[in-house]
């Protein structure tokens, strides 16, 4: 998965000499972990789920690291592309996503009385956040999205 899928993006790209943006996007694809279609091919098949799963579960694991990691080697075969991914920027959202993640798993852990108290918290300012930010996001893009709403007057 991590091998012949990028491999192949990247043979695609080149032998079918794609523009730059074209080439990135085929080698985020090849890069991608496959997903959870095997597990529903496992299900209809009636194959053994627990291995899907688990196997699913390493390779979504596993493509934290590898996809930026094929990408930034696989990208060094086209010129332009060499600063075409913005790993900074992937590194960042990884830290915000699992740092979190991690308290919540230790809170957890060693004070399960407080979890429900977090819960219900984290749940209270995500509800509140989003409100904010959508009513934000609509006043900043009113004028654009009055104009895709409306029909055009003949």
């Amino acid at each position: 998965q991590f091998g012949i899928m990028p491999l192949t993006a990247f043979s695609l790209a080149k032998l079918l000499q794609m523009d730059p943006v074209k080439a990135v996007t085929v080698l985020i694809c090849g890069c991608c972990p496959g997903g959870t279609l095997s597990n529903i091919f496992s299900l209809a098949f009636k194959g053994d789920m627990n291995l899907s799963i688990v196997m699913t579960t390493c390779s979504s694991i596993a493509s934290l690291g590898m996809m930026p990691l094929l990408l930034y080697v696989l990208c060094q075969g086209f010129s332009g592309l060499e600063n075409a991914v913005p790993y900074s920027s992937i590194m960042k959202a990884l830290v915000f996503t699992l740092v979190p993640c991690a308290f919540g798993i230790l809170i957890n852990h060693y004070t399960p009385k407080y979890s429900p108290l977090v819960k219900k918290a984290g749940l209270s300012i995500l509800i509140i956040s989003s409100i904010v930010v959508s009513v934000l996001s609509a006043m900043a893009v009113k004028d654009v999205l009055w104009m895709i709403v409306m029909p055009d007057v003949l």
